[in-house]
């Protein structure tokens, strides 16, 4: 386990052309809260994903989950570099770049998003969302069924009905039903809550969906040609603290459906997260300090959102200010927000640093669903700028362009 201390200097050197920027003086004029991507290292996070080998005979298509960065700039960097868009929502398809394929899950599925013909794979939720598609007439739909799995086991996460995924016990007639229908064949969809940053790790959950996949196979006498494995891998910069690369994870998932599976012949992967939050930070600027018994609570300009819990999130805090501010014995520090929300913690660290009014911090690990991170009072999008290194430029999402002295 590493010390914050060893966190704080690993944070450093994996963000270092960020925290560079950060700090620059043309980024420091400008007001907190707002965001900072890096456009060429998203670009490189992609192109090393569809480099990873593959089993033999093993076909596999990368989707990238929108959910993890609403920035029209983003997607279009990505579009040429991904098979797919994944959306839960009809506000993420029109955020797509135009002609963009499309594949849709979520526990809302309505007609439109049905017959909209930029949607070309629907994950089922539901023995309703099922039957919706059996009825459907509109042709080229994909379809699939999300079972919802726990992290490390074939037990069901979520209670059979709940708006995670179709119960296992329903999903073998189901998978007939849908497979008697499409043109195509029909792929199951693992869904879990996992943080993968380690090869053992990566190994077992595919392993528990293996698991699942065969009940189904073996109740249903039909062969299961393709799954989609999801997402949930952490970035570089967790696996950097304590685990193993993203190709290494991935290849063991594919490794394990190679053996367990021989029956699949095409893998879906949603990567999203750990794509891009490796690829951004979130300056913010403290706004208020306080001791409260033996820890020190800093008041910053940015609020989580309240998506998901905060453990979930994991999100990192690093001071973007010089080291001269330290005190000899560390102390506990809370990062809390400005609302009256008592889900606006941020995180908590052990530290030698002094925190001042007017410091600026940076947060980071803030893809997927901690994407949240707002300014304002609750949910209001901090504004977000692209950084295109070689060009020495900053660009604002808005398409308006800020000059950087290259020197």
């Amino acid at each position: 386990m590493m010390t914050d201390q060893e966190i704080c200097t690993t944070l450093r050197a994996h963000y270092d052309s960020l925290i560079a920027l950060a700090r620059s003086e043309q980024v420091a004029a400008l007001p907190t809260p707002f965001s900072l991507f890096e456009a060429d290292r998203i670009r490189a996070n992609c192109l090393r994903l569809r480099s990873i080998p593959r089993p033999d005979g093993l076909d596999l298509q990368v989707h990238f989950a929108t959910k993890s960065l609403y920035l029209v700039s983003v997607l279009d960097w990505i579009a040429p570099l991904v098979d797919c868009f994944d959306v839960q929502s009809r506000r993420e398809i029109d955020l797509l770049p135009k002609g963009a394929p499309v594949s849709f899950h979520s526990p809302v599925l309505d007609d439109c998003v049905i017959e909209d013909n930029r949607v070309q794979q629907i994950s089922l939720n539901s023995v309703m969302q099922v039957e919706r598609a059996l009825r459907c007439r509109r042709s080229g739909i994909r379809w699939g069924l999300r079972i919802a799995l726990s992290k490390h086991t074939s037990s069901q996460f979520v209670v059979s009905g709940d708006k995670f995924g179709v119960a296992v016990d329903d999903a073998a007639e189901a998978f007939v039903a849908l497979q008697d229908r499409s043109a195509e064949p029909v792929f199951i969809h693992h869904h879990s809550h996992a943080r993968l940053k380690a090869r053992e790790e990566a190994q077992r959950t595919t392993q528990a969906f293996a698991d699942v996949v065969r009940s189904i196979e073996a109740r249903s006498q039909v062969a299961v040609e393709a799954v989609n494995l999801g997402g949930g891998w952490d970035g570089a910069f967790e696996a950097r603290c304590g685990g193993d690369s993203i190709e290494v994870v991935l290849e063991a998932q594919l490794s394990t459906v190679r053996e367990e599976l021989p029956n699949v012949q095409s893998v879906i992967i949603e990567p999203g997260r750990s794509l891009v939050e490796d690829s951004c930070i979130v300056v913010t600027t403290v706004c208020d300090v306080f001791e409260r018994d033996t820890t020190t609570v800093v008041v910053v300009d940015v609020a989580t959102g309240f998506l998901v819990p905060v453990p979930l999130a994991h999100f990192r805090i690093l001071h973007l200010g010089d080291e001269s501010s330290l005190v000899s014995e560390p102390r506990e520090v809370v990062i809390v927000d400005g609302t009256c929300s008592s889900r606006g913690r941020i995180a908590a660290l052990r530290t030698d640093r002094v925190f001042q009014v007017s410091d600026r911090l940076a947060v980071v690990n803030t893809g997927a669903y901690t994407y949240s991170l707002a300014g304002g009072f609750y949910a209001v999008p901090p504004p977000a700028y692209a950084w295109h290194g070689q060009l020495a430029t900053l660009t604002d999402v808005k398409e308006r362009r800020i000059s950087l002295d290259a020197s």
